[in-house]
């Protein structure tokens, strides 16, 4: 024994250190992205990602407009594109909301009937007016708007949605 304190390092020292060293690489390998993907994905979700949608121009007042826009998406390593399409209405002030398509009550698709001048959940029978507020149906609340702004002509939304079925208007993810 007290030949191999003198001599200095052991092989049983030696591959301990390597394997240590090995494991260190492997979590560090491992750990960075996920640690990184945590870091990306909270950072995004506190700052709006405004998307173009459209020229305003094109909007007609008191007409509800369906835009469709391709929203690129990243959650840790997945990165896709989800085809989106919301409901633009250009009020007589030049004001523009944008609804999500997305019925409150279960999820389903919100259309603009043109004929009898309101959205309608077909699923359930939800009605709303051009303004989004809720006349009839089982719909817990009005058609959720969605934050936007105009730069330059151009028609920006940020896609959110939020939860279905519940009177409050609470914003998933």
């Amino acid at each position: 024994m007290a030949d191999e304190q003198v001599r200095g390092t052991t092989r049983r020292d030696f591959l301990a250190w390597v394997s240590g060293g090995l494991v260190f690489l492997g979590v560090l390998f491992n750990g960075v992205p996920f640690i990184g993907a945590l870091v990306i994905r909270s950072a995004s979700a506190k700052k709006g990602k405004f998307v173009p949608i459209g020229r305003t121009a094109t909007l007609n007042v008191g007409e509800p407009t369906s835009l469709t826009f391709d929203d690129a998406q990243q959650d840790a390593y997945l990165h896709q594109t989800v085809s989106r399409s919301v409901w633009a209405v250009k009020k007589a002030s030049g004001e523009i909301v944008v609804f999500s398509p997305i019925c409150p009550h279960l999820g389903c698709s919100a259309a603009w009937e043109t004929k009898n001048k309101r959205f309608l959940c077909p699923c359930h029978t939800s009605i709303w007016t051009v303004d989004g507020k809720l006349v009839s149906g089982p719909s817990p609340r009005d058609l959720d708007i969605l934050p936007s702004k105009v730069v330059a002509g151009v028609l920006m939304v940020e896609w959110q949605q939020f939860k279905a079925a519940i009177p409050e208007k609470i914003l998933i993810g």
